[in-house]
């Protein structure tokens, strides 16, 4: 059994490292984006690029409208359900129906048969399918998402996991704040972001305290980029502790800290 005096001692020692981390992470360290006064936001980075390419295991949504609706009716395929499984009967919801790329980079559209849009971004497989019903209809306008737009995040966040978007124009600080922004155990300058492109894995490293970040081509994330926070030299210290521990810690801790709270208003009334 340990000496409760023993006890004690190290809960004092843990408290103390606890209190000294606080006080000793200055603004400057947590801040993101330091130097943004000094960066031209407005220039253009030729190397930047916005346009996510549409890979296998995509979800498109792709919507045909034209002057004409019923043109275009035949694009349109909305979703079926049958009723009864016994029964021939089916059901029809106003959502469309979506399109799931291939490992080859297809999908089966109406009409047109399997058509070839891996690779592209939305808006270039949105043109190219215009032109392919232009032969069906007059004036077609296509609009193409992506369904299942997702990425990871993992780390010193607050709430991890795999986070999905409907906009897949989502930048890196967008992506850290749908999973709850960085805890204070976070490295800020050096966070990971894992991307898997033509079959070739990179990794990249993101300061986020450097403000030239906006202006990078890794500024807006793909589809299935993972992002992964590291711990700081604190969080890498005390991970031997238990569980127990760091509850024992952190509980002391508020107690030491009301403590010393309370001292300093008993000063205070006492000097005045």
């Amino acid at each position: 059994m340990i000496n409760p005096i023993i006890k004690f001692r190290k809960l004092c020692l843990y408290a103390l490292f606890a209190i000294l981390f606080c006080s000793c992470k200055s603004y400057d360290d947590v801040r993101y984006l330091k130097n943004i006064e000094n960066i031209d936001l407005n220039a253009k980075n030729e190397q930047m690029d916005y346009g996510n390419k549409i890979v296998p295991n995509d979800l498109l949504r792709i919507t045909v409208t034209a002057d004409d609706p019923k043109s275009v009716a035949p694009f349109n395929l909305p979703l079926v359900s049958f009723i009864n499984p016994d029964q021939a009967d089916v059901g029809f919801s106003n959502t469309l129906q979506s399109y799931l790329v291939n490992n080859e980079g297809y999908i089966t559209f109406p009409v047109l048969g399997e058509v070839k849009v891996g690779g592209l971004t939305r808006e270039e497989c949105a043109r190219m399918l215009e032109k392919k019903i232009s032969e069906y209809a007059k004036n077609p306008l296509v609009t193409v998402t992506i369904a299942n737009f997702r990425f990871t995040v993992l780390g010193e966040v607050n709430a991890p996991g795999i986070k999905s978007v409907v906009n897949d124009r989502t930048s890196i600080l967008e992506a850290i704040g749908k999973a709850g922004d960085l805890n204070l155990f976070a490295r800020r300058d050096n966070i990971m972001l894992i991307r898997e492109e033509n079959g070739k894995r990179e990794v990249h490293r993101i300061d986020l305290g450097d403000a030239s970040l906006m202006n990078s081509d890794i500024y807006y994330i793909k589809q299935n980029d993972v992002i992964y926070v590291q711990p700081n030299k604190y969080k890498e210290k005390n991970s031997r502790y238990s569980q127990r521990d760091a509850y024992e810690i952190s509980v002391f801790s508020a107690i030491v800290s009301t403590v010393s709270v309370i001292a300093s208003l008993l000063i205070a009334l006492l000097v005045k």
